[in-house]
């Protein structure tokens, strides 16, 4: 009978005892195991089982250990404590707690507090243990890890407060002491006239846009691509001064850049010009028509105010005659005012015009091609150039004396044995 009773405590404890010792308070390190308990509550558990030992039969005793092998337990903690704590959606008390007598498997364990975001954790628990479970409470108000300003102390709010004044405070006073450097012209444009003049303002303003008052006489460097402008004085007590841009005959577009003190100001400029034609000068008025000789032709584009210009790009100019021969066409280069041409004479006297063309601008000019001088042999009539000794025909050198006659044609005076006018070539009677 006593080894039927041990073996009936020894199958109890095997049962009972991982339950008992896993049963443990993470917080207070209390810890539930077999051997807590008082000698006392042995006895009278020997004495129950004495007395129960004939009516438990093996077939209990198994069905009453897959029943305990089935349940676990969970001790739920949070920060801060006092979370309310369910488990599947019921309410089992507040943290921290030992939740016991839960079926093995997963299990939704859900925290609430208020002030603080809910949170759910999936948990499985496994028969005979005690899972812990312990979860860190989010508050509403802000994100986790920052701190609104009524958890910051008075001073850091103060601090704060005086820092963005000073910043402020400092930030005014650049803007209001800054000198920044303005140019204002009157126009955008300006007629490239060669003498045109364009008022420009310059000044001072703060960094509010206000202008800003010299203490001193500041003077401003003034430059222009195209042009002419001098430099700018802003004198003491004043914002401002007003200098001149003098035109030039060039065309396009001009860039005017003020400096001072670091700074470097740049604004556009357009030298503008009504074209109405080409402007051609003829270096000799008169050429001999003898086929070889030549004068330089000058083309200029000229404007509605009577004054040749240029332009910041190439000009093609087409050149015709209507006698004798001219290059073309003629390129004028980027701001260059005038383009030239060579034209040759052609071998008959009369007045030649000269055209030139560039889209729809044109011009003209005339060049006389005079007459040459003739000479004929005296001997035979043939023809001769002026410079040679002898006659190419017969051979002879012209005839010369004392007695002379005058020409029946054209009244030339020759020598008395001259056969022809060296002057038309009329032959003479003897």
């Amino acid at each position: 009978m006593l080894n039927s009773k041990l073996k009936i405590l020894l199958i109890l404890l095997i049962f009972f005892g991982p339950i008992i010792l896993n049963v443990v308070n993470a917080d207070q390190g209390v810890t539930y195991a077999a051997s807590s308990l008082s000698k006392n509550r042995v006895v009278a558990a020997e004495a129950n089982l004495n007395n129960r030992a004939t009516a438990i039969s093996a077939a209990d005793l198994e069905a009453a250990g897959r029943v305990l092998r089935q349940l676990g337990a969970i001790y739920a903690t949070s920060d801060p404590n006092g979370a309310e704590v369910l488990v599947d959606g019921s309410s089992k008390g507040t943290a921290p707690l030992n939740i016991t007598k839960l079926k093995t498997g997963r299990h939704d364990v859900e925290y609430r507090l208020t002030g603080y975001q809910n949170q759910s954790v999936m948990v499985t628990v496994n028969g005979g243990a005690t899972t812990p479970v312990k979860v860190i409470l989010i508050p509403l108000s802000h994100p986790p890890g920052v701190e609104t300003a009524s958890s910051l102390p008075v001073s850091w709010i103060v601090l704060v407060a005086i820092l963005l004044v000073l910043i402020l405070a400092g930030a005014g006073v650049f803007l209001w002491t800054r000198n920044n450097l303005q140019v204002l012209p009157k126009d955008k444009s300006l007629p490239g006239d060669g003498k045109s003049t364009l008022p420009i303002k310059v000044q001072f303003v703060n960094g509010f846009g206000k202008l800003k008052t010299q203490g001193s006489d500041r003077e401003v460097q003034m430059e222009a691509t195209s042009g002419k402008i001098d430099k700018a004085v802003v004198p003491a007590g004043k914002s401002s001064a007003e200098v001149q841009l003098a035109s030039s005959n060039e065309c396009g577009p001009v860039t005017v850049t003020a400096r001072s003190d670091g700074q470097e100001v740049k604004v556009p400029i357009e030298f503008a010009a009504n074209e109405v034609g080409l402007d051609l000068e003829i270096d000799k008025a008169e050429i001999p028509a003898d086929g070889k000789s030549q004068s330089t032709v000058s083309i200029m584009v000229k404007c509605a105010e009577g004054v040749h210009i240029m332009s910041q790009t190439e000009r093609t100019i087409i050149l015709e005659t209507t006698h004798g021969e001219i290059t073309s066409p003629v390129k004028i280069p980027p701001r260059t005012l005038v383009g030239t041409a060579t034209l040759t004479a052609g071998d008959r006297s009369g007045t030649a015009t000269v055209t030139a063309t560039s889209g729809q601008l044109k011009g003209e000019a005339k060049i006389i091609f005079a007459e040459t001088e003739k000479r004929h042999c005296m001997w035979c009539g043939t023809p001769m150039e002026m410079e040679v000794d002898k006659c190419p025909k017969c051979g002879k050198i012209p005839p010369s004396g004392v007695d002379t006659m005058q020409c029946g044609a054209c009244n030339s005076v020759l020598p008395l044995s001259a056969k022809f006018c060296d002057k038309c070539g009329a032959k003479q009677s003897q």
